[in-house]
């Protein structure tokens, strides 16, 4: 019986033209090394340098603000494509300021950033309201991240939730977009 043998490869998460050609490898499993290959002073762009790396697990992000119910601050955290999808537009964060008089959303593409009216989307559950933005405009290829209807009917622990698979051909399921 012929030996299984599996490739790992480690690569310092500081460098970009090592990381790009790393993407390009056929190998069983990458590591990016954010610690032993890094020196101190490069840490945190050695992790802005692997946040929305097309790679599993690094498609976590977290939406934090001060909750309307509690006065207090209040954290939601998800995976999915939007991260790396707002990675990719230029987005390494968001900061929103006030509250919004009626329901709006951000569109983000192509690095700029708008506030739009979501007032036809507020009694939609999630997947309706997935599907009316990617009406709206023109593509399924559209990457969703929302708080849903329990968060807008002020329940306390309401969460994020995130696009559904898109069953069409993108870098997230390791094919050509």
């Amino acid at each position: 019986m012929e030996r299984l043998r599996r490739t790992m490869l480690f690569v310092p998460g500081g460098n970009e033209r090592f990381l790009t050609k790393a993407l390009g490898l056929n190998v069983d499993c990458l590591i990016l090394d954010l610690e032993d290959s890094v020196g101190l002073d490069r840490k945190a762009s050695a992790r802005e340098a692997v946040t929305g790396v097309p790679l599993a697990a690094s498609c976590r992000f977290s939406a934090i603000g001060k909750s309307p119910l509690t006065e207090t601050a209040g954290e939601s955290e998800a995976a999915g494509f939007f991260g790396p999808e707002l990675k990719m537009a230029g987005f390494d964060a968001i900061v929103f300021r006030g509250k919004a008089e009626s329901p709006v959303y951000l569109w983000v593409t192509d690095g700029k950033a708008e506030i739009k009216d979501a007032s036809h989307l507020a009694d939609l559950g999630a997947r309706e309201v997935e599907d009316a933005i990617r009406s709206d405009r023109g593509s399924r290829k559209i990457r969703v991240a929302q708080a849903g209807e329990s968060s807008s009917n002020w329940v306390w622990n309401g969460s994020m939730s995130c696009s559904r698979p898109c069953r069409q051909p993108c870098w997230c399921h390791g094919c050509d977009r």
